[in-house]
Formats: C-alpha cells, sequence, structure tokens
C-alpha cells in the first residue's frame, strides 16, 4: 500500500482535530446564550454548555467557560448504535448531552457516561475512568497506556487494525508525553513526529475507505474530555515547535509504516 505525494499540512490536521467553518450565526458580546445555543467564532463552530454572556468562545474554549468546540452545527440526535468521543454533544428527548468519555449503547439521560447541558450548570472535565493522569500509565513499557492496550485487544480481531491502533496509541503517547511534560525538542525531532502524524493519518484514512466500520484509535485513546483537550493543546505546541518548517511527506507505505508491531 504505497503512494507518492506532496503534502504540506497543519499539525491540527495530522493528529486528526478537525476544522469547522460552517454558517451559524456570528458569536456577539452582548448577546445572551443558553444551554445548546450555536455560533461560529473566527472560522469554528461552538455549542454553549450554560448560560453565558461576553465571554468569547476563542479564548474560553474549556467547557466550563460556557463554549465548547462542535464539528457541525446541527446537532444530531443520539444514536444506540454510534460510538461517542469525549466532548461528543448530541440530543435527546429535547435536552443537550456531552459525552464524559468513549460510550457506546448508553442512554445519555440515564447514564453517568453523559452528562447534561442545563443553564447554570458547569461543565468540568471528569476524571480518566483508569488513569489519575492525562498521560496514563505503562507499567509493561510497550509505549502503549496501560488500559489503552487493554482496549485495542478487545476491540480489534484484524490484525491490520490492531497494527494500526497499536501505531496510533504510541504516536498520541509521545504526542502528550511533550506536551504534558514541557519537553524541549528540536525542529528536526518536531518534523519527524509531525510526519509520522501524517502517515497515521493517511493509513487509517486508507484502511476506513475500504473498512466503512473501523473504529478510529483516537475514539479509544482520547477517551475522556480531559484528554481531549490535552491533544488540542499538544498539537497546537508542536505546531509552534515546527517553526514554519512544516514537513514534506513524499511517500507513504502503510505496510512499512505499521512493520514494527508484532503478528
Amino acid at each position: 500500500m504505497k503512494k507518492k505525494f506532496i503534502e504540506k499540512i497543519s499539525f491540527i490536521a495530522v493528529f486528526l482535530i478537525p476544522t469547522i467553518a460552517y454558517s451559524a450565526d456570528e458569536w456577539n458580546k452582548n448577546s445572551v446564550y443558553e444551554s445548546g445555543d450555536i455560533v461560529k467564532w473566527k472560522g469554528i463552530t461552538y455549542i454553549s454548555s450554560h448560560w453565558t454572556q461576553g465571554t468569547e468562545p476563542v479564548d474560553n474554549q474549556i467547557s466550563w467557560d460556557g463554549w465548547i468546540t462542535i464539528d457541525d452545527e446541527s446537532i444530531e440526535d443520539w444514536k444506540q448504535s454510534t460510538a461517542y468521543k469525549g466532548g461528543d454533544v448530541v440530543e435527546y428527548n429535547t435536552g443537550f448531552y456531552i459525552a464524559k468519555w468513549w460510550n457506546t449503547n448508553t442512554i445519555p439521560s440515564t447514564s453517568s457516561e453523559w452528562q447534561r447541558l442545563d443553564i447554570n450548570t458547569i461543565v468540568k472535565p471528569p476524571p480518566a475512568p483508569d488513569d489519575t493522569n492525562i498521560i496514563g500509565e505503562d507499567n509493561d513499557g510497550d509505549g502503549l497506556r496501560d488500559d489503552y492496550a487493554v482496549t485495542i485487544k478487545e476491540s480489534y480481531t484484524e490484525w491490520k487494525e490492531f497494527a494500526l491502533a497499536t501505531q496510533a496509541g504510541k504516536e498520541f503517547g509521545k504526542l502528550l508525553e511533550f506536551s504534558e511534560n514541557d519537553v524541549e525538542i528540536t525542529i528536526k525531532d518536531a518534523q519527524l513526529m509531525a510526519k509520522n502524524g501524517i502517515a497515521l493519518q493517511y493509513c487509517i484514512d486508507v484502511y476506513k475507505m475500504e473498512n466503512p466500520e473501523f473504529l478510529n484509535p483516537i475514539d479509544l485513546y482520547f477517551d475522556t474530555l480531559a484528554r481531549a483537550i490535552a491533544n488540542r493543546e499538544a498539537s497546537t505546541k508542536l505546531y509552534h515547535s515546527l517553526q514554519g518548517n512544516d514537513p514534506v511527506v513524499t511517500e507513504i507505505d502503510c505496510d512499512k509504516f505499521l512493520g514494527g508491531v508484532s503478528k
């Protein structure tokens, strides 16, 4: 599986953070917004998590400040068969709910995996289900967060899917360690990390086109709202570390990229 191309890409796209440009009403500092109101500000779409006025979404992207970044201005109804990741927002029985972490087939109004977005309700990132910190524990030293390693073994039966998830976990782990531990890296190291991110994204996209039911590993790795926020912050930090020296990728061989994962 090989493709030759030249790609100059922002780091946000590398690590699967969606960019949003929809036609919601522009945010107005004088307007009063209630839970579930949707606005667009500087090209990004947000939903209000509780009553807010005068709080600019760009400067207050964490949900307890009143705004949550969303992928679409049209909030979809909750579906029993859909897998949701931390930070996803759905509508259920006329109410809006935010997913605390990855879940599927859990009714928002009765499940602890969801929190209702009510007026004057402050939504804070919940603790990770199995870890005490953002990065998590890797007690066996295999480069994967322990609870994530267990999850992918249970979630993927095909070797290619498991290999993609394994490689993704290692790259995501490096990204969070770099950001959370304030690791200083050279431009060359930043380019290598970004190149691996591009290769990972490409290989996942190719496989998912051929296998639409494939569960994206990012939904399993960034399984809490806190980790989703950390991912966004880490992506921005790495982008700045590139100092304008965006990586140029000329060839991606997915089989070679996944070659280090044992069958």
